[in-house]
Order: C-alpha cells, then structure tokens, then sequence
C-alpha cells in the first residue's frame, strides 16, 4: 500500500476497531482517543487461489497439522469437528457435539485436538486421527479462540485478553491486547505462526497480528477485499478462521457461513 492511502486509511481502521469495542461489554473497555496513525503497519492480504468451504459451516476454529485441515464448526445443535480436503472443501471426517454444546475455538497440541465451547465451560480434546474424544477439560468464563505455540495452548475469551494455558488447562500467565496502550476486545479465532499470534476480530473484516510476549499489536491485517469478494448475507456470516500453512507459507481465511477460503500471503513472499 503506498505511504499515503496507508496514512489515511489506517485511523479509519483503528477507530473502527475502537468504536466497535467501546460499544461491547467488555470490562476491560478501551476508552480514549484512536492511536496515531503510524503506530501500526496495515497489511493488505495477497489472494493467491480460493477453495471451496462448506457454507452451512459456523466456522469458529481452523488449522492446519501435517497437511490435514481440521475445522471446529458452532451453534447449537450444529456444532461439530471436521477432517476437510483443502482442495475440495470436502468433508472427510466429521463428529458432532451435543446439541447442548456450542463449538468455539481448536487447537492441536502435544498430538491432540482441543476444542473449545462457548458459554458451557468444557474442552473437548480428542484423538486426531479417529476423532474419538480422549479427555474432557473445564474452565471458567466464554471460551472463543484457541491456539497452540507449541509450549502452551492460547486462548481468548471474547474480550482484550488472551491466556496462556498448560495441556491441562490451567491459566499460566495473560497478556492484554493493546494498540498504543489501548485495549482492542472481542478477540476471537486464533493462529499462532512465526512467533506470532493473529487474531480475528469479531464483527470486522480486521486480523491483529500480535506479540505473545506484550500484547503489543505489530500488524493490521485489513482483509475487507475478501469479504467484497464473498459478499455474505446470512446473519452472523462474518470474517473468522485464520489456519497458517507451514509447508506453503501461507495463510487460508474464511468466515462463518462463506462458501469460500482464501489462501492468501501477507508478506509479498
């Protein structure tokens, strides 16, 4: 993006963020004025091909293992764990929770799957590679977005926090998500690559590119061409799924409800 647009675009951005936060309920509230303009790089994501994605997927959590592409899918009574071909679309393994559980967030770590819920308190961890379910965690709170860097999973619940947790699911330590000191709330699904945590925002078109150590937000990743180009219409069909793909250096986007995913670049390379 040249200099300039970016100069004008990214307060626009910010402030979005902002406004959509302040008008959420989350305690720990933002406030304040929009950060400086250039306090933060706006990246614009690179298409490079678009797949198919089920559009009856109410995708809350995406990733890539060793080239299996594993989704957690929500809503009552259609919340479930799928095995999908990233070239198809296609459906190759799937389980469905109980109508009382409303999927959130997945993350693989140690070799198994964990899969958040939303409001019931309960992690679902399961084996990869039958799906069947190996152990059942609780937790305090709403769960949203899981990850993993490989040491601790990590996990946001819905506001500016996001927690370090151990295999178990004990909380190890929590960093707050800032930009220029000012909190950015409804953090929702997760992906952790290259040192970096990369967080959906729910309700935007907006991914924070995070540093685990702080909270510092280093990137925004505007990807509003994407959703020009799904141009959703069911409610709640918004930006959410962020999986890194290792082998390829690319990250595959979609959202709740979208018929499409995008492989896509963020560093031109």
């Amino acid at each position: 993006m040249p200099e300039l647009l970016k100069r004008l675009f990214l307060p626009t951005l910010l402030l979005t963020l902002l406004l959509v936060n302040s008008c959420s309920e989350d305690p720990s509230g933002p406030g304040g004025d929009p950060p400086p303009s250039d306090s933060v790089t706006t990246v614009i994501p690179q298409i490079d091909t678009v797949f198919l994605h089920d559009n009856t997927a109410f995708t809350q959590g995406l990733l890539f293992q060793n080239g299996r592409l594993f989704e957690s899918t929500g809503l009552n009574g259609a919340s479930s764990l799928r095995e999908v071909d990233p070239e198809s679309g296609a459906i190759l393994r799937r389980v469905d929770l109980p109508d009382l559980y409303f999927g959130e967030g997945l993350a693989y770590h140690n070799g198994r799957l964990y899969q958040l819920t939303w409001r019931n308190g309960v992690a679902f961890v399961y084996d990869p590679d039958n799906f069947a379910v190996l152990d059942t965690l609780s937790y305090s709170g709403e769960g949203w977005g899981l990850t993993s860097d490989g040491v601790s999973l990590i996990m946001s619940n819905g506001t500016a926090d996001i927690t370090f947790r151990d295999e178990a699911f004990a909380a190890e330590r929590t960093i707050r998500v800032r930009v220029d000191g000012m909190s950015v709330s409804r953090l929702n699904e997760l992906e952790y690559a290259n040192g970096r945590i990369y967080a959906n925002v729910w309700l935007t078109d907006t991914i924070l590119e995070i540093d685990p150590e702080d909270g510092a937000v280093q990137r925004v990743i505007d990807a509003s061409s994407l959703t020009a180009i799904e141009a959703p219409t069911a409610s709640g069909a918004v930006l959410n799924g962020i999986a890194f793909y290792p082998e390829r250096n690319t990250f595959w986007l979609t959202g709740k409800l979208w018929s499409r995913m995008f492989e896509v670049r963020l560093d031109g390379g």
